[in-house]
């Protein structure tokens, strides 16, 4: 299709282009050859009506003849026959209209002397103004294709690389919980059952939240709690845990399985290397315009608090792509306590699944 009967406004600029050649027509014929004013209207009218339909045909011919590399001569010889065969028809057809409707002696002279060799040259130069018109648009919708092309494989890369982080978080969890039921089966076999239950939804819930990379903060903050059930079953009065939400946050989005990776490393580098009980707590608020999460927990001084920290490296990344900040996760060690702080900006719409 023409893009001129495709786009509404490459229509209006089509017909304001014209309108604006043929004042130009019109002023030429009456001050430079001093052609009466009705008769020069006409002949305004006449040959840039005609040349109208013309130049939307030569869409067809910069269609199918593009510029590429190595095809000048080609597309050069291509463009000057069309050029010279629609100059022709041109003057032709407007010719033999302007004669049958204007009779005026000096009008008729005019034409054939002076006026039908410039219309030609002027023919020629109409075919090229439309013709790199033309292949503006065809640059121009190629350069917007290409644009809409290169986001969504961008899109396509975000959402594959959010996939592949997510997916490295569950094996380290599950591989700990299945070696802790079967170490309870023998000695404490209720305990076993309730964990391989807690699991089970654990599980559930990650299967049903792999397609998503956004959920509601009461989402995630349940997820976490039957997290660290599960893992208060394993350690006992070992481990003790706290949310606390300071404030009604609950339709907040934010990215699925943030909190499990950092409450297990808190687990992982707090409970279990340390000797005493520890304390993993998480305080939720508002500052300004972003929703605060701090995770910390003690450790006792002997363990390490940190590791390699590949799952912190993970959480970042994902915060990166997904809010395109790199700042918004911070730890930090006071006192023999662990602390983690994310901000997620609650003003800035995230990525969606």
């Amino acid at each position: 299709m023409n893009p001129i009967l495709q786009n509404r406004n490459y229509f209006y600029g089509y017909i304001i282009f014209w309108v604006l050649v043929a004042g130009a027509h019109f002023l030429s014929m009456f001050y430079a050859f001093h052609i009466q004013v009705t008769y020069s209207a006409l002949d305004a009218v006449l040959y840039n009506l005609v040349y109208f339909p013309l130049g939307m045909a030569i869409w067809y011919i910069v269609r199918f003849n593009r510029m590429e590399a190595g095809k000048f001569t080609q597309l050069f010889t291509v463009h000057i026959i069309s050029a010279i065969t629609l100059s022709l028809m041109w003057v032709f057809i407007s010719y033999n209209l302007t004669i049958n409707i204007i009779h005026d002696e000096t009008y008729l002279q005019l034409q054939k002397t002076v006026l039908l060799p410039a219309r030609f040259l002027i023919g020629i130069l109409y075919y090229v103004i439309v013709s790199l018109g033309y292949y503006l648009i065809i640059y121009y919708q190629n350069f917007r294709e290409k644009i809409e092309k290169e986001a969504a494989v961008n899109t396509l890369l975000k959402e594959a690389e959010l996939n592949a982080l997510k997916l490295q978080i569950n094996p380290h969890f599950i591989f700990n919980s299945l070696n802790s039921v079967n170490s309870l089966i023998l000695i404490k076999p209720e305990l076993a059952q309730e964990m391989v239950i807690k699991l089970s939804d654990f599980l559930r819930s990650t299967l049903s939240g792999n397609s998503k990379h956004m959920v509601t903060l009461k989402e995630e903050l349940d997820f976490s709690k039957l997290y660290l059930e599960i893992e208060k079953i394993r350690f006992a009065e070992k481990l003790n845990f706290e949310i606390n939400a300071n404030g009604d946050y609950d339709s907040v989005s934010v990215p699925h399985m943030l909190f499990q990776p950092l409450l297990e490393n808190a687990v992982k580098h707090g409970v279990q290397q340390s000797s005493a009980p520890v304390a993993v707590r998480m305080e939720i608020c508002l500052e300004n315009n972003f929703l605060k999460i701090t995770i910390r927990n003690n450790f006792d001084g002997i363990s390490r608090a940190g590791g390699k920290k590949i799952g912190l490296k993970n959480i970042k990344e994902r915060l990166t792509l997904i809010y395109d900040q790199p700042d918004l996760l911070h730890t930090e060690v006071v006192n023999n306590e662990f602390i983690v702080i994310i901000k997620l900006p609650v003003t800035i719409s995230p990525i969606h699944e």
